[in-house]
């Protein structure tokens, strides 16, 4: 790794910390990773290949709904443990117990090989009474593969066609609050390479895909998120010559009824040092990031500029890392966010 890649490194993961993934904050955001207590059925008998398709899916409310061919009620009320792999695929009405991410090849393959088609994971969550007046969302940190339609209590509330991205569903209005929530993402998977060349597009009625290996699941860890209707949407971390530099773009979302006014600060702190966790991390960097203003249904932006003198480089036997954290706070000194 070249000198000039070391601290890009650095702040890459700092931005990656700073997703919804990474953000824990007991004053206004709770963040959940989804990962055990899943299910994943095979929706053998589902019709995919003639579907339209929408890139941009714009109002979900307005788009096709694909219920499980089995109905809802049959839908996970029967599974088995991984190691059943050969009665799940001989008998249709099973579905397995398995952990996410993960992917229908990565649990079936010695059973099916390739699955193409249409594959369900689902499992239940819940969100406390507490959460009444917050906003409700579900991040999908390392995206799907191919398609994804998320429904809740079986409600469609998402729908993904960019596969090996990370995207977010807002869930609010499908969730019932003081109680179990189920969850079930419908997952189209139409085939793909299993070598390492990338030079056949893959085809799907009237769109042309890059070309992808062919594992259909949900790629990365699911994240239930519980925010402030005003807080911090994305946070891009960039580096920039000098190593130590770096600039930065605050995204500040209002999914709420009312502007907001209120100002953002930004503190840079250990997270490892020489390879290892840092169990009292100390704050290099901090600053006021600047004031916002946004409106209702809108984005308001902030960039910054970052210099970290005491800043430690990354280096392959040397693995230093930073989280970056941004705290909101309304005209009132109210933590919004973090």
């Amino acid at each position: 790794m070249t000198p000039f890649h070391r601290f890009l490194s650095t702040c890459i993961l700092a931005a990656a910390l700073f997703s919804p993934l990474g953000l824990l904050s007991a004053q206004s955001r709770v963040a959940t990773p989804l990962v055990d207590g899943w299910k994943l059925w095979l929706d053998r008998k589902a019709e995919w290949q003639s579907d339209p398709l929408f890139p941009v899916p714009g109002d979900i409310s307005k788009l096709p709904v694909n219920p499980p061919t089995g109905g809802w009620g049959r839908l996970f009320a029967r599974s088995l443990p991984e190691s059943e792999a050969k009665k799940i695929v001989a008998d249709s009405a099973l579905s397995m117990d398995v952990p996410v991410p993960g992917t229908v090849e990565e649990f079936l393959w010695d059973e099916l090989g390739n699955y193409v088609g249409v594959s369900w994971w689902g499992r239940d969550f819940e969100v406390p009474a507490s959460a009444k007046g917050k906003r409700v969302k579900l991040f999908f940190s390392e995206g799907i593969r191919q398609r994804a339609e998320v429904f809740v209590n079986e409600k469609l509330v998402g729908y993904e066609l960019v596969h090996q991205t990370p995207f977010e569903v807002d869930v609010t209005d499908a969730v019932r609050y003081g109680a179990t929530n189920k969850l079930a993402v419908r997952i189209t998977d139409p085939n793909g390479e299993f070598s390492w060349g990338d030079f056949h597009p893959l085809e799907w009625g009237d769109r042309i895909f890059p070309s992808a290996h062919g594992f259909g699941g949900i790629l990365g860890t699911v994240v239930l998120n519980v925010v402030d209707p005003v807080h911090v949407s994305d946070v891009f971390v960039r580096n920039k010559p000098a190593l130590r530099d770096v600039d930065a773009e605050i995204e500040i979302v209002n999914d709420g009824g009312q502007p907001m006014k209120g100002s953002a600060e930004v503190r840079i702190v250990e997270a490892w040092l020489h390879g290892v966790p840092v169990a009292k991390p100390n704050t290099v960097f901090s600053k006021p990031a600047g004031d916002f203003e946004v409106a209702p249904g809108k984005t308001a932006r902030i960039a910054l500029p970052a210099s970290v003198p005491e800043a430690k480089l990354w280096g392959m036997r040397d693995g230093n890392l930073y989280n970056f954290v941004v705290t909101l706070k309304d005209a009132q000194g109210r933590v919004l966010d973090e």
